[in-house]
């Protein structure tokens, strides 16, 4: 995340950013529920980064002789902060 931040901040060509999507933040999500989120959370996030996976590995096989490469990465995450709350 952090060199996204660094690599977002600097001088930059046109449509070099990377991509950067905003965090959906739940401050009163039931916890209840928490454990069966996390679970289907879990499951969905395995599938995109198993389906983002076979997508750059085809990439990097098709590559062009002699192409410009960089390192890339994706990454799911799922935060859980404070402490439960009564009401």
């Amino acid at each position: 995340m952090l060199r996204n931040l660094e690599h977002n901040s600097q001088p930059h060509r046109a449509g070099r950013k990377l991509a950067r999507i905003s965090p959906r933040i739940g401050p009163r999500f039931p916890v209840r529920l928490r454990s069966a989120f996390n679970r289907r959370a879990e499951r969905e996030a395995l599938t995109l980064t198993r389906q983002k996976d076979a997508e750059m590995l085809r990439a990097e096989s098709n590559r062009r002789p002699g192409e410009p490469t960089v390192p890339l990465s994706i990454g799911v995450y799922l935060f859980e902060g404070g402490r439960a709350r009564l009401k």
